[in-house]
């Protein structure tokens, strides 16, 4: 609302000049230079209330500063404190703690429409003189943009970067638009309440409320329901109906939407709530699953059988050490009960379509077990051949694409991926193993190569790996993060054995793409 230190110059500046000021090049100077137009004029150098004000009350309007922050069907309530140095000076957001996962960050950078030009104006002030010297007059290029664009859809930083571009020409990185020290008014203030609006904290850093308060959360959801989710040391599937989604009204005024969820906890599950609806179905996954095989112990006996120790120990030498043999057996019939009840297809949720798949799972487990074994096996012999190459001396020139390969099998291979993946998944495996082979076989006739496309492998799998373990922290499993993984392993296909082929195109454009969409 108020004008920055720039208009203020420029209003000293005019006035200076309007009563023959121009002189004045010194503090002294401008004492007695005052003094004597201040004897004719007292009020000389006083501003008015019109030249403090930075636009006129007219442009305080609902649309520029509303009173709600609208996410799907959340309203946010939105507070205004036009108060420089104060801990919630701009706007701040009200936040009930179980949205404090879910809540498009993204979309909060954009502030309110009548706070953007000050912000766009601060980003671009902030950039290296080298930059900020091709978008001067800087309000132009600022209004410009604010016309342009339609607010808060994207990513600020990103839209902002193709304006400029379209504008000028020059390429702006995001990054580069984010290196500036933005003044604590122009970030979302977020006053995290709970479930009666009592305050929780209230912070400008997203990331740290996350960091303390996301454990919370489904606790909270839980608690705060009145159906009865919550329960624990389930064995059978005694209730009705697993609910896609469910609402929580008015907690902190706000209806908040959560998702059920079954919980595998060894030897039993729990039936709980979540704030996020992919978190929900994966941890279902499992819970069914185990929900399951305590309905079919006589049936996992039988599969056991099929297992012998032999088996077991052989699959265990292949595999390097990977796996031990009792976790094998279980992830093996685990896998194989996922698959037979269809779950990465559609969820399981009523009473009447367990029972009925459970049955079917029943009677075929033990053939399924045969085929997730057959697979298995495949997997660690390709994975075996590929340690045997990576052993004995190599060249320093070497060691990049080595060490690469090395862990992409990591990657793949790692504790639990028998029980983690799809068997449709899985299925992919050995034509995964097979590149990799093949890579291993004739990466010396183009080492430079080689090593480059070996740093640029790196460096995306490092870049998924950081935003994994960021949501990870938080709660949050991401698909879009998952499917920009196994992207990964379709473009090394596609690099170093194209004879193999790939399931669909994938490139380095198309893994930007995808990284897009991915969840801050």
């Amino acid at each position: 609302m108020l004008v920055d230190e720039e208009q203020l110059y420029e209003f000293y500046r005019l006035r200076m000049k309007s009563m023959q000021g121009e002189h004045v090049v010194n503090g002294a100077g401008f004492e007695k230079w005052r003094k004597e137009i201040e004897q004719q004029t007292p009020d000389a150098m006083l501003m008015q209330e019109e030249d403090i004000l930075q636009r006129s009350a007219d442009h305080v309007t609902a649309t520029a500063y509303p009173d709600y922050f609208q996410w799907d069907d959340a309203r946010l309530k939105l507070f205004y404190n036009f108060e420089p140095g104060a801990n919630d000076d701009g706007v701040t957001v009200q936040l009930p703690l179980p949205l404090l996962t879910s809540i498009p960050t993204q979309q909060m950078e954009w502030l309110v429409p009548g706070m953007l030009e000050e912000k766009c104006t601060a980003i671009l002030k902030g950039l290296p003189k080298q930059l900020r010297k091709h978008f001067v007059p800087v309000p132009n290029y600022v209004d410009a943009f604010v016309q342009a664009v339609e607010f808060g859809v994207g990513n600020l930083y990103e839209v902002f970067a193709h304006q400029l571009l379209r504008m000028t020409g020059v390429r702006v990185q995001e990054e580069q638009l984010r290196s500036g020290e933005l003044t604590d008014h122009l970030q979302m203030n977020i006053r995290l309440v709970d479930e009666k609006g009592r305050l929780l904290k209230e912070s400008r850093n997203w990331e740290a409320l996350n960091q303390e308060f996301s454990s919370q959360i489904n606790e909270q959801l839980t608690k705060n329901n009145d159906s009865d989710w919550g329960r624990i040391g389930l064995v059978d599937w005694d209730f009705d109906e697993l609910q896609e989604s469910c609402r929580i009204s008015k907690y902190a005024g706000v209806e908040v939407e959560a998702y059920p969820a079954l919980i595998d906890e060894g030897d039993s599950v729990t039936l709980c709530l979540k704030s996020h609806k992919a978190d929900a179905l994966l941890a279902s996954t499992h819970g069914i699953v185990r929900l399951a095989l305590l309905n079919m112990k006589e049936q996992v006996r039988f599969a056991k059988k099929l297992l012998t120790k032999e088996k077991l120990a052989s699959l265990v030498l292949l595999s390097g050490g990977l796996l031990n043999p009792k976790q094998l057996e279980a992830d093996i019939i685990s896998q194989s009960v996922r698959t037979l009840l269809k779950l990465d297809q559609e969820l399981i949720r009523s009473r009447g379509s367990f029972e009925q798949a459970l049955k079917g799972c029943k009677a075929d487990l033990v053939s399924q077990c045969e085929l997730t074994v057959n697979l298995v096996t495949k997997i660690v012999t390709s994975m075996n051949q590929i340690q045997k190459r990576l052993k004995g001396k190599v060249q320093l020139n070497e060691v990049p694409v080595l060490n690469d390969v090395k862990q992409q099998i990591s990657q793949l291979c790692c504790h639990g991926f028998i029980k983690e993946q799809s068997f449709e998944r899985l299925q992919n495996y050995p034509r995964y193993l097979q590149a990799a082979d093949l890579r291993l076989e004739k990466f010396r006739r183009n080492l430079r190569q080689e090593c480059l496309y070996s740093d640029q492998l790196s460096q995306l799998y490092l870049q998924y790996e950081k935003r994994k373990d960021k949501l990870h922290a938080q709660g949050i499993y991401d698909p879009e993060l998952e499917i920009y993984r196994w992207m990964i392993e379709e473009y090394r296909v596609s690099l170093f054995a194209q004879q193999l082929k790939t399931p669909y195109t994938v490139s380095e454009k198309r893994l930007k793409q995808q990284w897009a969409k991915v969840q801050i």
